[in-house]
């Protein structure tokens, strides 16, 4: 959705956490590949190989000294990665309470952007109703 906005240092980082976070449960869905392509279709990268290129800690070093926007970006982008298969396991959940401690996010604010994201997720499949019918 916003991954534009993002400088291409933070791009790269975004890929590879967004890699870290769908291995998070040691299973990458099929949707979760699915949308990491979409991601790099929307940030104009090669199709990725699902490898990461940095480690999960420089990566987080990266983040935490990038903008409080790119920050924001990354982690609603993060969460709507490991929510597009409806699944939030003790795993992914896991990796999440990493970032958002990594990036001092509020508790209170993930909860609203992860009902903000199935009710866009729900808006998405009741247009695609609409459309196919």
């Amino acid at each position: 959705m916003y991954l534009s906005r993002l400088s291409d240092e933070m791009k790269e980082v975004f890929l590879d956490l967004s890699i870290y976070a769908a291995k998070s449960n040691d299973e990458v869905s099929d949707v979760e590949k699915l949308a990491i392509d979409a991601y790099c279709r929307e940030m104009e990268l090669p199709e990725p190989d699902y490898v990461a290129k940095k480690s999960f800690e420089d990566n987080l070093a990266i983040l935490a000294s990038c903008t409080k926007e790119e920050k924001n970006i990354v982690f609603i982008e993060i969460l709507a990665l490991l929510g597009a298969d409806d699944i939030y396991d003790a795993l992914e959940k896991e990796f999440i309470q990493k970032l958002q401690d990594k990036l001092a996010f509020e508790k209170g604010k993930l909860f609203e952007i992860i009902y903000a994201l199935r009710q866009l997720k729900e808006t998405k499949e009741f247009f695609e109703q609409i459309i196919n019918a």
